[in-house]
C-alpha cells in the first residue's frame, strides 16, 4: 500500500517528530527529555493512521494518493514570487522553529499528499449525463479524503482519552490544528476550498474533542 518513496519520507518524518517530542525547558534550561518513553509512540501512530487512512479514502474517492515531503513554490504575492525549485518546508520549518524555541513551538506540517485520477474506477460508478463531468478529479473528491485523515485523527484522540494516555489524546489534535490552516499543499485548503462544511465541522469536533482531553486526561 505504502510505495518507497512514502516509508523514507515517513522514516524521516517520524525522527523529527519524536526530535520535537523530546525537545522542552527544566528549570529555565533547553533540555532533551527521554521520560515517558511511551509518548515516542505518539509520533508513527499519528502519520501512520492519517496517512492510511487517506490511501483508502482516495481509492473511495477513485483517487490514487501519495505522500511527500511539504513543499512550497510561491513565497509571496507578486507573480515573480516563487523559488526556483519547491522549497521543502515540510523539514525545514518543523525542525527549525521546533529547535529554536527548545519544543515550545512544534510545527507539526510535515507532509502534503498527491492524486491521480482513477478514471476507469470513476467511470464505472458514474452514469447518465453526470458521467462526464465526474470522469476528472474534482475539488470534493480530494476534500473529503483529506477529511477522512482529519477525521481518523479525532478518533485516535478519542482511544488516547480511553486510556488516559495524555500525549496520545493531544497530539492528534495538534497535528490537525497545524494541517488545518488553508496554505499550499496543506490538507487543509484541500477541505476548505473542496468541503467548507466538513472543514467546520473538524474545527469543531477537535476543539470538543481537546476540551474533554484537558479535563480528563
Amino acid at each position: 500500500m505504502l510505495t518507497k518513496r512514502e516509508i523514507i519520507w515517513l522514516i524521516i518524518v517520524i525522527i523529527i517528530f519524536e526530535f520535537m517530542l523530546a525537545l522542552g525547558i527544566n528549570n529555565n534550561a533547553p533540555t532533551i527529555s527521554f521520560e515517558r518513553p511511551l509518548k515516542f509512540l505518539v509520533p508513527p501512530l499519528i502519520l501512520l493512521t492519517t496517512v492510511i487512512t487517506k490511501k483508502i479514502a482516495g481509492k473511495h474517492n477513485s483517487i490514487t494518493v501519495e505522500h511527500t515531503l511539504w513543499k512550497i513554490q510561491r513565497h509571496g504575492l507578486p507573480t515573480r514570487a516563487y523559488f526556483k525549485k519547491p522549497f521543502p518546508l515540510g523539514l525545514v520549518l518543523p525542525f527549525f522553529l521546533s529547535f529554536v524555541t527548545m519544543g515550545i513551538i512544534k510545527p507539526l506540517t510535515f507532509l502534503e499528499f498527491r492524486s491521480e485520477n482513477l478514471w476507469k474506477k470513476r467511470l464505472l460508478k458514474e452514469y447518465g449525463d453526470y458521467n462526464r463531468r465526474r470522469s476528472l478529479i474534482n475539488e470534493s473528491d480530494l476534500a473529503f479524503t483529506a477529511a477522512w485523515g482529519f477525521y481518523s485523527l479525532i478518533v485516535l484522540s478519542v482511544i488516547g482519552i480511553i486510556l488516559s494516555f495524555r500525549e496520545l489524546a493531544l497530539y492528534p489534535l495538534y497535528y490537525i490544528y497545524w494541517n488545518m490552516v488553508p496554505w499550499e499543499g496543506l490538507d487543509g485548503i484541500k477541505l476548505f476550498f473542496g468541503s467548507f462544511v466538513n472543514w467546520i465541522i473538524v474545527l469543531v469536533l477537535s476543539i470538543f474533542t481537546l476540551g474533554i482531553a484537558l479535563i480528563l486526561v
